[in-house]
């Protein structure tokens, strides 16, 4: 019978090292090498007894006296009984054929990594010999094992058979003739690597190199002998000429290739979609500013250039002023007073404090001075551009519900040989069956023209079209389904161009609040003295800078961290601090932390502490 001598088996590369010794749970091949054996009965009264002699087994049994003797097979050896094959302990009743053979085992074995792209050769044993069972003295359990050293050889294992099962895996580039040899002579019966190929390298993405800084600077500068407080926020901006940013291209990256020789493809680099907006010109993939102002970056899966104008109040934003609406920057040179609004499709700079007002950007919202009584949400829409998109979004899946109504009514008329005007079939369906239609463009129009005079251009475009569908019956008269199309058109471009609005880089950046709320789709980083009875909600950090800034009866929570210096106090309400990643305090006194869904009350002051999930479940088992 045909003698296997090599194994091949995938297998994890964290798996390949365990395996340095011979293994009962490899797969093996039986060869048999059984012997019958002739079993004596009787004839001594004083013992039952096994005896292994010359690769027979010899069985003395007398059932009447004394316990029966027992027999066990040691791996690779099997017994058989009465042609069945017997696992563990076998008791002799004195009349059984017992039978042994021994099992194959594999001088060596293939290992590839489970990726393909590694080859290891263990050595088990470096010669196949005939199997011989090891002698034994007659004893009343026995165990059969195979005497390695007393068998006749049969042959040695060469580098040619290792080499050859190689081959036939097709595994024969980049082999490491030199380790396979050494392994072979001075075997180490461990994993040893003998071919490998070549790994894919990565490609690298398309990315945006922008050549403006995105933050603001903070401080004072001294003019003629006094200090200019008005210039006290250095922000951004570029000249009409200046490149602002280059779009750097994808780079392919290499294939590589397994130890089969076939080819590993790296994954596809990501390009990036880069839009100029109307102050931004491109040229090849360099982008200029045609204005000067501000330069920022809008936008999520596409990113948007822009150059964003500046709505600049001298002094306090109050009743004299009236609320801003703006699509661009804000920036107040004073205060934000009582019940006073601000919505910018840009960021807000407040020079001087936030008492009792509403702050929403599409970008960052900076406040050097107080918050107080007021609330502020950076990365977010303001009210009456929410509107404009809620209606717009409303009103243009009208119309596409109407556009294939009237298409499959004008069809239907013209297979009865009949021709029908396009306003007369609409005005039909908008009589009858959408009759929200012309409410819902007098409620968008509204929308639009409640945005306050100096923010008219942006949303002149929409203004001028819904404009013309103000008058119906002019519209059903003369009206084309070019117009009514361009509309649709329109209106989805509003809805996407309000949902490219949010900015790259957003963040909350203020001196200190009272009764606030703070909602930031960015950082939220307090300078100043701290936070007293806010909330305080961000996408990713909440950093307080000043070393004895305070935090009391106030939530955070943040889906980074949150990295604060003093919590609470010897009296006053409690705080909660929620983070997804972990907490860092300087001292708290006493509250809640959180760090993903793990929560503990603090009762006894703690300082200079790291708090993540390990330490929450640390102290709970402690409790």
């Amino acid at each position: 019978m045909e003698r296997k001598t090599r194994m091949t088996i995938p297998i994890k590369e964290t798996e390949i090292m365990k395996l340095s010794q011979p293994s009962s749970a490899v797969p093996k091949m039986d060869r048999s090498s059984s012997k019958p054996i002739r079993v004596s009965e009787g004839g001594n009264d004083e013992h039952n007894w096994i005896w292994v002699h010359n690769d027979h087994i010899h069985v003395q049994v007398d059932t009447a006296k004394g316990a029966l003797p027992v027999i066990e097979a040691r791996h690779p050896i099997s017994l058989i009984v009465d042609g069945e094959l017997v696992e563990g302990p076998y008791t002799v009743k004195g009349n059984e054929r017992m039978e042994w053979k021994a099992e194959d085992e594999p001088l060596f074995q293939i290992l590839v990594s489970e990726d393909q792209m590694k080859v290891f050769l263990i050595v088990r044993h470096t010669q196949l010999v005939q199997p011989r069972l090891k002698n034994t003295e007659p004893a009343s359990k026995v165990t059969l094992e195979l005497d390695r050293e007393a068998g006749e050889l049969i042959r040695k294992l060469e580098l040619a058979e290792v080499t050859q099962e190689l081959s036939q895996l097709s595994i024969s580039y980049n082999l490491d003739i030199g380790n396979i040899y050494q392994e072979l002579q001075e075997p180490t019966f461990k994993p040893v690597l003998v071919a490998q190929g070549s790994y894919p390298v990565p490609g690298e993405d398309a990315r945006m190199e922008l050549f403006f800084t995105e933050v603001v600077e903070r401080g004072f500068m001294e003019v003629g002998g006094g200090i200019d407080y008005r210039n006290s926020l250095k922000i951004p901006s570029v000249r009409k000429g200046q490149v602002i940013a280059k779009k750097i291209k994808a780079v392919d990256g290499i294939t590589g290739y397994n130890v089969h020789r076939q080819l590993v493809i790296p994954p596809k680099p990501q390009d990036v979609n880069v839009i100029a907006r109307e102050h931004v010109e491109q040229q090849g993939d360099t982008f200029i500013a045609m204005k000067e102002g501000r330069p920022r970056v809008t936008g999520t899966h596409t990113l948007y250039l822009d150059i964003s104008t500046a709505y600049i109040v001298s002094g306090d934003v109050n009743l004299s002023t009236g609320n801003i609406v703006f699509s661009g920057d804000v920036m107040v040179y004073g205060d934000v007073t009582e019940n006073m609004t601000i919505e910018a499709l840009g960021t807000i700079y407040v020079v001087g404090c936030v008492y009792s007002a509403v702050l929403t950007a599409t970008g960052s919202i900076i406040v050097k001075g107080n918050v107080v009584k007021s609330k502020l949400y950076a990365g977010y829409c303001g009210e009456k551009v929410v509107r404009i998109q809620e209606g717009s979004q409303a009103l243009s899946v009208q119309l596409v519900h109407l556009m294939e109504a009237a298409k499959l009514l004008t069809d239907q008329v013209r297979q009865k040989g009949q021709n029908a005007a396009f306003g007369q079939v609409v005005k039909l369906l908008v009589d009858n069956k959408f009759k929200e239609i012309p409410k819902l463009i007098h409620k968008l129009l509204v929308h639009v023209h409640s945005v306050p005079e100096q923010d008219h251009e942006a949303w002149q475009y929409l203004m001028d079209k819904l404009g013309m569908f103000s008058d119906v019956s002019k519209v059903y008269s003369q009206g084309s389904e070019a117009l009514w199309m361009s509309l649709l058109y329109d209106l989805k471009q509003t809805v996407e161009k309000i949902d490219n609005m949010k900015e790259t880089n957003i963040k909350i950046d203020i001196g200190q609040c009272h009764l606030s709320t703070l909602q930031s789709q960015g950082d939220i980083m307090i300078r100043k003295e701290g936070v007293l009875q806010s909330d305080l909600r961000s996408t990713d950090n909440i950093i307080f800078y000043h070393n004895d800034a305070v935090c009391r009866g106030s939530r955070l929570e943040a889906d980074g961290m949150i990295s604060a210096s003093i919590i609470g106090g010897v009296t006053g309400s409690l705080s909660q601090l929620k983070a997804k990643d972990k907490i860092m305090l300087r001292k708290m006194y006493s509250g809640r932390v959180c760090v993903d869904s793990f929560c503990v009350d603090i009762v006894d002051v703690i300082e200079n502490q790291t708090i993540d999930k390990v330490w929450i479940m640390r102290q709970l088992r402690t409790s």
